[in-house]
């Protein structure tokens, strides 16, 4: 069964986790404030104390995060999901990004031998 990381459990991406552990799939987590992930845990997810580590073992990574500097640290920062991800490990950024920073994400996913996917989404709270 594939081991899916979601980096970022605001209101999109614990939505996005919750939908995935509902269907009995193996789910690890991280979010900079801990506490916000805390409630996909008693649902079964695993949380992690740094996007490496959540992406360390996952053969697909989501991020849902607030803008580019968010992304930027998730997947490059210290910590980050690129340097702990297997080649070959898909890469699906669902954040609302700028043009250039997702071009120069989608050159350092190539350079780690990661398959990116520009995904963002759209939506919030009612």
């Amino acid at each position: 069964m594939m081991k899916i990381a979601i980096l970022g459990t605001g209101i999109m991406g614990s939505g996005m986790a919750s939908r995935l552990l509902e269907q009995g799939m193996p789910v690890t987590v991280w979010n900079r404030n801990a506490a916000r992930a805390a409630p996909l845990a008693d649902a079964g997810a695993v949380i992690a104390p740094t996007p490496a580590d959540a992406a360390a073992q996952a053969d697909l990574v989501i991020a849902m995060v607030a803008d580019d500097d968010a992304s930027r640290q998730v997947w490059l920062g210290e910590n980050g999901a690129f340097a702990a991800m297997r080649p070959g490990t898909i890469a699906v950024e669902c954040s609302t990004l700028t043009h250039g920073w997702i071009g120069k994400l989608f050159d350092e996913a190539a350079a780690h031998g990661i398959s990116l996917l520009d995904a963002p989404v759209t939506g919030s709270r009612v």
